[in-house]
């Protein structure tokens, strides 16, 4: 049995509304982070490639090729909070008006201190009430808009 294995607890979202002057490591570690306090889900994220695909006559045999690459989209839910200043910086970049690139740099922490940056366009922040037993929800969307850059 893996020993390496690890609970997702203590893993932490930040965000920056400043681009890094150079997409690695450095650049991004050198920006100003504020923490997400309140993200309570953080689904799958990271590069898909697209199926090429090619059926000569002769064989009818499907071959298949890595296609077009698309560095994916994350789904962020956080409990609504007027006072989470991470989530202050993903609201007013998904209240962008149309036609407005509201991208944002990611930090993504992982309990076991492993780091992954990326860049990402927020398209959505909305609120959910759900029912009476429920908490005030946000869901945010962001396409990401470029590879994700691992230390650790």
């Amino acid at each position: 049995m893996a020993t390496d294995i690890f609970s997702s607890v203590g893993t932490t979202v930040s965000v920056s509304a400043t681009a890094p002057a150079t997409y690695d490591a450095s650049g991004f570690a050198a920006l100003t982070w504020t923490q997400c306090a309140e993200i309570s889900d953080l689904p799958s994220f990271g590069t898909e490639a697209a199926l090429a695909t090619h059926t000569p006559l002769k064989t009818g045999v499907v071959a298949k090729r890595r296609g077009s690459l698309n560095y994916g989209s994350v789904g962020l839910t956080m409990a609504y909070s007027d006072v989470d200043a991470g989530a202050a910086i993903l609201r007013t970049a998904g209240d962008a008006a149309a036609g407005v690139n509201s991208f944002i740099s990611f930090r993504v922490t992982l309990k076991n201190g492993d780091i992954q940056y990326f860049q990402g366009q927020v398209m959505s922040f909305k609120t959910t009430v759900g029912n009476a037993d429920g908490i005030t929800m946000i869901e945010c969307a962001v396409e990401l808009d470029g590879s994700i850059v691992k230390v650790g």
